[in-house]
C-alpha cells in the first residue's frame, strides 16, 4: 500500500470530508500553505493511495478544481484508517516491514549490531536506519526495554529477558498490517518447527483436558518457540527462587516439565528449570475457554481459591449498583468472571503481562460500561492491593455487556448456529448475545475454539457458522467477521441470514449531550502539547462557572492516568470524580491540531461532570457520544468550525 505523508492525508482529508465536490487548487494550497504545483504532485501520490479503495477515484475538471468520487460508507472507511495513529506516523516510516525485521534482529542478537551492518543488509542509508531506530525505541520504552548505542560498537537491546520476549510477540504491532499477533515471528521458524511444538502441545492439552482459547493456544506455541531458540542462543530467563517455589507446586509446572521432556529431545536442547517454570507461568496465565475439574487428590491454596470468588462477588456487587442492573440473575456471566478472574490473578501474581488486541474498539463501542468497570475495578484495586491493567478490564466490560444482552433479548429463535471464536469466554458471550438479539431468527447452540469443530458437527445438528477466524473447508453455510460485529458488518450478516427482524422506529430522541452544554462551555480551536493539558484547561473552566469543586481537576487527571479516555475516530472524554461535581454539566474543546492522547490522535474533547443520579439518561448519554465516535464525517465538520454557535447546531 502506497504511504502518505502528513500533508498528502491533510488534502485527502479535506476531499473526503465534501465528497462529489469540486475544490480549487488554490483554494487547498491557501490552507496547507503550499504550492499549487505540490498540491497537484501530492494529488498523483493520492490517486496510487485510493487505488487500494476501489471504486474511490480523483476528478480533475478545469476551473472547477478537484474532486473525490467516493462512497459514504468507503468515506468512513478512509478517515477511520487516517485517524490512527499509525496512519499519522506513516509519513516518517516508509517500510514497516524493515523496521520490524531490524527490531526482531536487535531483539534476537546477543551481540552488538552497527547502523552500517544494518544500512547494508536493507540497502538503505545510515540516517535512514536512525530514523527506524529512533521509532523502534519509543516502541520499547513502555516495555522497559531501550536501544543503547556504545560508541565504536554498536547497538543493543538492554532490559530483561522476559521484556524482550514480550516485544518479540508484540512485534505485530510495529507492523500495524492487521496481521494476527505471531504470525510474522512464526515465519522466522521452520515449519518442521512450527508443526512439531503444534503437535506436542495439542497432545498436552488432549491428556489432561485443557480447553485453552484459540488467542492463548496459538499464544503459546509462539512462547514455546521462542524458548528454544532463545536457548540455543544463550539468551535465559530468570525466575526468582521464591517464583519457582511457588510454581513447582503446581500442576502447570508438571505439563510444562512433561511438554519440555519431548520437545527436548526433538529440537535436541534441554530445557533448564528456570525455562520450564517460565512456560508453566505461561499455561498458568493462558486464558480458558472454560475451568477444567480439578482431580479431588490434588491440593489446592485456599487463599488463591478463595480470592477469585471473593473478587467476583465484590465486582458483581459493585457493578449492579452503579448499573442498577441485577447482574446476580446471569449464571453464566458468574461462570464466566470465575474462569476468568483466576487466570488473571495467576497473571498479576507472576508479572505476565496481558494483551488485548480489541481493547480501543471496546472502549470506544462500550464507552459506559467500560467506565463503570474502570470505577469499580479502581475499589478492588484499592481494596485487595491489586493492580488490574486496561486490557483486563476492557476483557471484563465485555462479560458484563454480554450480561446486559442476555437479560434484554428475545427467546424465540429458529436457525441453529455455532460460533467459532478465537478470543475468550467474555467476547463469545457477547459476540452470541449481540447475534441473538439482532437478528431475532438466530439461534446459537454453541460457542467454541476452531479445534473443538469437527467433533462439534458430528454431535449437533447446525444450520449455519459464524465464525471469527478463517475456516477449513466445510460444507455447512459459514461467514467470517470480526469478534465485535462491528456497524458494517451487521448488514453483511444480515443478508448472510436473510431474515432478520427490524425494531419499530421509535421517536427522535432529543441531544443529551446539548443538555448539559451552552455556549460559555465550548472552546474551538484550541492549541495543546499534551492531554493533561486540555483537561485541566476545560476542568478549570467548569471549576470557574461553578459547576465542579477545585479538587475535580486533580481526579479528572487521576482517572486519565488509569486509561485513556478516547473512544475513537478523534474523539476523548475525559471526566473526573462524580463527589467533586456540583452540577451536571459538559465542556467542550476542538484543537487545532490532532493530540496524541494515548494510542490514538484527539481533535474532539468532551469534559463531561456529569452525575448519576439518572442512570438511563447517562446510558444515552453515552450512546450519543459513541455515535458521534462513529461519524468521522461529523467529527471532521465540528473540528473545523470557527463559530460556537453553529457548532453546537451541528449536533
Amino acid at each position: 500500500m502506497i504511504l502518505l505523508n502528513a500533508r498528502q492525508q491533510d488534502i485527502l482529508r479535506i476531499l473526503l470530508n465534501r465528497p462529489g465536490q469540486f475544490i480549487q487548487i488554490q483554494s487547498i494550497a491557501d490552507q496547507l500553505h503550499c504550492s499549487e504545483k505540490t498540491v497537484r504532485n501530492d494529488c498523483k501520490m493520492i490517486e496510487q493511495y485510493i487505488a487500494d479503495y476501489p471504486p474511490t477515484a480523483l476528478i480533475r475538471r478545469p476551473g472547477a478544481g478537484i474532486s473525490l468520487d467516493v462512497s459514504g460508507e468507503m468515506a468512513n472507511t478512509m478517515l477511520t484508517r487516517l485517524q490512527t495513529v499509525q496512519s499519522s506516523a506513516a509519513a516518517v516510516v516508509p517500510n514497516k516491514e524493515r523496521i520490524v525485521q531490524i527490531a526482531y534482529r536487535l531483539l534476537m542478537s546477543a551481540e552488538p549490531l552497527t547502523a552500517q551492518e544494518l544500512a547494508d543488509r536493507f540497502y538503505v542509508s545510515r540516517n535512514t536506519i536512525r530514523s527506524d531506530l529512533d521509532l523502534i525505541a519509543d516502541w520499547l520504552e513502555p516495555l522497559q526495554l531501550r536501544v543503547v548505542t556504545r560508541q565504536r560498537i554498536g547497538m543493543i537491546i538492554e532490559g530483561e529477558e522476559r521484556y524482550k520476549r514480550l516485544a518479540l510477540v508484540r512485534l505485530n504491532r510495529l507492523a500495524d498490517n492487521g496481521e494476527p499477533a505471531g504470525k510474522w515471528l512464526k515465519s522466522q521458524f521452520a515449519a518442521h518447527e512450527v508443526d512439531t511444538v503444534y503437535h506436542e502441545l495439542e497432545a498436552l492439552c488432549r491428556r489432561h483436558q485443557l480447553h485453552f482459547t484459540d488467542e492463548t493456544f496459538d499464544s503459546l506455541v509462539i512462547h514455546i518457540l521462542l524458548i528454544s531458540r532463545r536457548i540455543k542462543l544463550g539468551q535465559p530467563i530468570t525466575v526468582t527462587g521464591g517464583e519457582m517455589e511457588e510454581i513447582r507446586r503446581k500442576r502447570e509446572y508438571e505439563w510444562a516439565h512433561e511438554l519440555s521432556t519431548v520437545l527436548g529431545k526433538v529440537f535436541a536442547i534441554s530445557f533448564p528449570e528456570m525455562e520450564q517454570c517460565y512456560l508453566a507461568l505461561h499455561l498458568l496465565g493462558g486464558k480458558l475457554r472454560y475451568k477444567p475439574a480439578v482431580p479431588a487428590e490434588e491440593p489446592t491454596a485456599e487463599e488463591n481459591e478463595q480470592l477469585p470468588a471473593i473478587l467476583v462477588e465484590q465486582l458483581v456487587r459493585k457493578m449492579c449498583s452503579l448499573n442498577l442492573i441485577d447482574f446476580t440473575r446471569d449464571e453464566t456471566l458468574i461462570s464466566g468472571l470465575h474462569v476468568h478472574l483466576r487466570t488473571m490473578l495467576n497473571r498479576l501474581n507472576y508479572g505476565l503481562p496481558v494483551s488485548n488486541p480489541m481493547l480501543s474498539e471496546i472502549k470506544k463501542m462500550y464507552p459506559y460500561m467500560f467506565d463503570m468497570m474502570v470505577s469499580a475495578v479502581d475499589e478492588l484495586n484499592r481494596e485487595y492491593g491489586l493492580n488490574i491493567p486496561e486490557e483486563e478490564m476492557a476483557y471484563l466490560t465485555l462479560h458484563f455487556q454480554a450480561a446486559v444482552e442476555r437479560l434484554n433479548h428475545s427467546s424465540h429463535k429458529h436457525k441453529q448456529v455455532v460460533i467459532v471464536c478465537h478470543m475468550g469466554i467474555g467476547m463469545s458471550q457477547l459476540l452470541s448475545s449481540r447475534i441473538e438479539r439482532k437478528f431475532y431468527a438466530v439461534h446459537v447452540v454453541g460457542c467454541i475454539a476452531l479445534t473443538e469443530l469437527d467433533e462439534f458437527l458430528r454431535q449437533h445438528q447446525v444450520d449455519m457458522i459464524i465464525s471469527t477466524i478463517e475456516l477449513p473447508p466445510v460444507s455447512i453455510p459459514h461467514i467470517v467477521i470480526s469478534p465485535l460485529l462491528e456497524a458494517g458488518e451487521e448488514k453483511k450478516l444480515e443478508q448472510f441470514i436473510q431474515k432478520s427482524e427490524n425494531a419499530p422506529a421509535g421517536q427522535p430522541q432529543q441531544s443529551v449531550l446539548l443538555k448539559y452544554t451552552t455556549p460559555f462551555l465550548v472552546l474551538l480551536q484550541q492549541q495543546a502539547e499534551h492531554p493533561y493539558e486540555i483537561i485541566e484547561r476545560l476542568a478549570q473552566l467548569l471549576h470557574q462557572k461553578g459547576f465542579v469543586t477545585a479538587e475535580y481537576v486533580h481526579s479528572a487527571i487521576v482517572r486519565e492516568k488509569m486509561s485513556a479516555t478516547t473512544i475513537g475516530m478523534g474523539v476523548a472524554i475525559p471526566h473526573g470524580s462524580p463527589q467533586h461535581i456540583v452540577q451536571s454539566a459538559i465542556a467542550i474543546a476542538t484543537l487545532q491540531q490532532p493530540l496524541r492522547w494515548g494510542n490514538e490522535y484527539v481533535s474532539l474533547v468532551f469534559m463531561l461532570a456529569v452525575q448519576n443520579d439518572d442512570q438511563q439518561e447517562t446510558r444515552l448519554l453515552f450512546r450519543e457520544l459513541s455515535s458521534i465516535s462513529e461519524n468521522p464525517l461529523l467529527v471532521q465538520r465540528l473540528r473545523e468550525q470557527q463559530d460556537v454557535m453553529t457548532f453546537l447546531s451541528g449536533f
